[in-house]
């Protein structure tokens, strides 16, 4: 059956084209709000013309839910500036795939009333162009540059020996020969032309340049055919005709393209011009008939330039063939479209890689007429794919080499791939494991679950940091074992969030987890910036993770072994107070300075509170300073013989500083007298706290009398007194009043003495909140105060002194932003690593920062007594249960801008 269309018909032209290029046309009356769509369009979308009508709000939800805006957005655009607008986007059929797809949209205007009656446009899909995968193929050989095809008839004439020279070709077309004379000429000249004709020829004598001119002349077939003449002209020494050569060359066909796209131009121009991909029309024999400035731009040409030429003669010569394949199975409509991926030489030489599609345009007799040629450069596309099979490549050598598992996290998709080679370290079977984070939570051991979290967290958040982590995993048998995981972000959105992390998994055997832990041995022992003090500690958390134990060191001291513990617990190595252990370990226990067979006990209780226990010797010259130990809860297995070297080194690094320097005689000193000051401080803190809580309980008993009495006499006598004795009445009441306050603020600090008590429950800091906010409800109210809130965390502490933090916090920020018209007060809320952030922010009256520590001293009061009440003690009141709660507080403030209180809890 015939695919030949009615070329009057624009409709039907312009739905053909698009047909055969897999453009698909659509249409929105803006009157009646139909829409049309063409076949291709309903193919794109999938679904079936019968059973769907689109409508305006239907088709705009084909669009992906992140692209729906930007279509809109385009549509508004073309409305507005009434030129074309284009974008690339997605769109989701009913089945669920997503096609990626480029839209084109006009307006049709009303001559008459110029206003807009219609938006019109193309649909293309793109989604092969875009999921190309095809691998390009290497060619070893390469072709010289094809000659030129030259379809024009040549011809030369010698005016003074009346000689013409016609090339071989011209017989084919035409009937005369090289006898032809200007008169017989004439004849096969079509009558219309001839005057024209005439008028060029008489101009060559006066003409200093060459002659170029369209007529029709009488062919072979007895047809008129449309030639373009030209005629280069040379001339003597006297400025006489000497010679005139050129060429004749057929534009019949030209001829009736441009007609055919002069009735049509306003569809071309929608398709090619107004294009901002490179679209063209091209002749079957392969001239460049249209192009529009995005091809242009695209090969480096002007219009006029690429006008001369054909597609062969940009074509990579290499690709020659195939394009003539290609163009010939169009011709023959063994195909009725082709893409495919093609080079092109620009003007400049260099070659770029396109995406071309063609189709082929057919008259009202099945005659082939032009190509609608689309050229879309994808040399970046090229290229990329070329790097990421190089280092693919690369992966593969290095992965096949080294114990090395590769996972990728998609948190859009939410799925999750590992190799089976990560599968392989924990000894699944390829398909045997789905990695779910409950399945997650089993496999990590719970020591570093928390730990592996909080890295992650915190390299999400900065977004230069690297994902570098050693955990245990749990493998198939039940084991665990040491692993490297390492990662980086792949992708983000533009609004920062993670789309999608990508890393690996190393298998640290016994002898790798060595060589990582000397490594890191050596880089803190060589730290020229570290204090001895700082070198211990960091050598402790780095070989207690080793080792998978809490440590210590033991130091001989009358006999009696005491232990300063390092214990590494949630990322930190504290030292903590002096501890009493029974410890079974004697001289018989070591062998070769290292002693494994032992336990350590409480005092006078038989229970083994470490039963995980590697010890070695501290020593110089046979002189004992004690012994380094590592110890734990964890049932483990028996130590290593590089463990244990690791241990020997260690307390080997040790000795040597006290042959260097001497300094662990001087930290033992050092911490004894500390324990001995910190003895005497406590003693001393006690004895002060029993006097305040007496003195100012014996004080309030007094205090109260006077009061009574004085209220007696104001009560009683007001009227019997003058307005002087009164006025000494209030000031008797006002003082005796402000000496109760600052009593009962002293007896409330004298009590915050004991730690044990401070943190002796779970406290909700949210139901403190709500009790310091019915107490100050009324003061709120009054001064118009807006308390925002987030969500608070339960702590490790106490009730009361929790509830007198807040109260003191929020009672303050209330009193010193009064005299705002409008006073905030936010109470903020941040989770850290080790502790919980808390700030209770206002814009009140600011402090200068040469204050900032002296607010918290207690009855230290910066502002006039008069002005705002108080005692001054209510920040002293804070600081003391926050540093007895193992926290901080301080301020940020500015002056006449408010200020923010931070106090951090540690989490245990």
């Amino acid at each position: 059956m015939s695919n030949a269309i009615n070329l009057n018909s624009n409709d039907d032209w312009i739905k053909k084209a698009a047909e055969l290029s897999h453009v698909g046309y659509w249409k929105y009356n803006i009157l009646t709000q139909q829409v049309f769509w063409s076949d291709r369009v309903y193919k794109i979308h999938g679904v079936e013309k019968a059973k769907y009508t689109p409508d305006f709000d239907s088709a705009v939800n084909f669009y992906h839910p992140e692209d729906r805006s930007e279509v809109i957005s385009v549509l508004k655009e073309c409305l507005k500036t009434r030129v074309v607008c284009s974008a690339k986007v997605r769109i989701v059929t009913p089945d669920g795939l997503i096609k990626f797809i480029e839209v084109h949209s006009n307006v049709a205007i009303n001559d008459n009333t110029k206003e807009i009656t219609e938006l019109y446009g193309t649909f293309y899909d793109l989604t092969d162009y875009v999921k190309q995968n095809d691998k390009l193929k290497e060619i070893n050989r390469r072709y010289e540059l094809a000659t030129k095809n030259n379809n024009n008839l040549v011809w030369d004439w010698c005016i003074k020996n009346k000689l013409l020279y016609l090339s071989a070709d011209f017989g084919e077309k035409f009937t005369f020969n090289e006898k032809l004379t200007l008169p017989l000429l004439l004849k096969y000249i079509h009558k219309q032309d001839v005057k024209f004709f005439k008028e060029q020829i008489l101009q060559l004598t006066g003409l200093l340049e060459n002659l170029n001119f369209e007529i029709r002349i009488l062919n072979k077939q007895k047809e008129y055919i449309w030639v373009d003449i030209k005629i280069n002209i040379e001339k003597s020494s006297d400025n006489k005709l000497k010679y005139l050569s050129g060429t004749i060359e057929d534009i019949t066909e030209s001829k009736r393209i441009n007609s055919l796209l002069l009735r049509n131009e306003q569809y071309i121009k929608a398709y090619i011009d107004n294009s901002l991909i490179g679209r063209a029309i091209v002749s079957i024999n392969g001239d460049w008939h249209r192009v529009n400035e995005a091809l242009c731009d695209l090969l480096g040409y002007k219009e006029s330039e690429l006008l001369k030429l054909t597609f062969q003669d940009i074509t990579h010569p290499d690709d020659l063939g195939n394009s003539a394949d290609l163009k010939n199975k169009l011709i023959r409509e063994e195909k009725k479209a082709i893409q495919i991926e093609k080079r092109y030489v620009k003007k400049n030489g260099n070659i770029i890689y396109t995406l071309l599609n063609v189709s082929l345009v057919r008259d009202e007799y099945n005659k082939p007429l032009y190509f609608l040629s689309q050229i879309q450069d994808i040399t970046h596309i090229i290229a990329d794919k070329k790097e990421i099979i190089k280092n693919e490549r690369r992966l593969e050598l290095a992965l096949s080499s080294a114990d090395t598992g590769i996972w990728d996290i998609d948190l859009v998709s939410n799925s999750l791939y590992i190799s089976n080679k990560w599968k392989d370290i924990l000894g699944y079977q390829a398909n045997y494991i789905e990695l779910t984070k409950r399945v997650w939570r089993k496999i990590v051991h719970h020591e570093d679950l928390y730990r592996l979290y909080s890295h992650i967290n915190k390299h999400i958040k900065n977004k230069k940091s690297n994902i570098s982590l050693e955990v245990r995993l749990r493998d198939k048998a039940g084991n665990f074992k040491w692993v490297l995981i390492t990662g980086q972000i792949a992708e983000r959105s533009a609004s920062g969030r993670v789309k999608r992390v990508v890393g690996s998994l190393w298998d640290l055997n016994s002898k790798t987890r060595t060589y990582r832990i000397l490594e890191k041995i050596c880089a803190i022992s060589a730290n020229s910036k570290l204090t001895l003090k700082e070198k211990l500690s960091d050598l402790i958390k780095e070989i207690s993770t080793y080792l998978e134990l809490n440590s210590g060191f033991i130091f001989k001291e009358k006999k009696k072994h005491k232990i300063i513990k390092y214990r590494y617990h949630s990322g930190k190595v504290k030292l903590s107070d002096y501890k009493k252990y029974a410890i079974c370990l004697n001289e018989n226990n070591y062998q070769n300075g290292i002693a494994i067979d032992f336990r350590i006990y409480e005092n006078n209780e038989n229970k083994v509170i470490f039963n995980n226990v590697i010890a070695a010797k501290i020593e110089i010259n046979n002189r004992s300073y004690g012994s380094i130990i590592f110890f734990g809860h964890n049932n483990r297995v028996k130590f290593s013989d590089e463990e244990i070297a690791i241990v020997k080194l260690f307390s080997e690094w040790i000795s040597a500083q006290i042959s260097s320097h001497n300094y662990l005689d001087a930290l033992v000193q050092s911490e004894i007298k500390l324990e001995s000051s910190v003895e005497k401080l406590t003693e001393s803190n006690k004895e002060l706290g029993r006097f305040a809580y007496v003195a100012s309980h014996d004080l309030q008993e007094p205090l109260r009398t006077v009061l009574s009495l004085t209220e007696i006499l104001k009560n009683k006598y007001t009227n019997q007194l003058d307005d002087k004795a009164n006025k000494y009445l209030d000031f008797m009441v006002d003082a005796a009043t402000n000496m109760k306050n600052l009593i009962s603020d002293l007896l409330e600090y004298s009590k915050i003495d004991n730690r044990a008590n401070l943190i002796s429950e779970q406290v909700d800091l949210n139901n403190v909140l709500q009790h310091v906010l019915n107490n100050l409800k009324e003061s709120a109210r009054l001064n118009d105060a807006e308390i925002i809130f987030d969500q608070l965390p339960v702590i490790r502490g106490n009730f009361p002194a929790t509830l007198s933090l807040m109260q003191n916090l929020l009672s303050n920020a209330l009193k010193y932003s009064q005299n705002r018209d409008k006073p905030i007060i936010k109470i903020n809320s941040i989770e850290q690593e080790h502790d919980y952030k808390i700030s209770v922010a206002d814009n009140g009256i600011g402090v200068e920062a040469e204050y900032f520590k002296q607010i918290f001293e207690p009855f230290k009061r910066l502002e006039a007594k008069e002005e705002y009440a108080g005692t001054g003690i209510g920040l002293a009141i804070c600081k003391k249960i926050i540093q007895q709660l193992s926290g901080e507080i301080w301020i940020e403030s500015e002056l006449g801008v408010g200020s923010v209180f931070y106090f951090t809890i540690p989490k245990t």
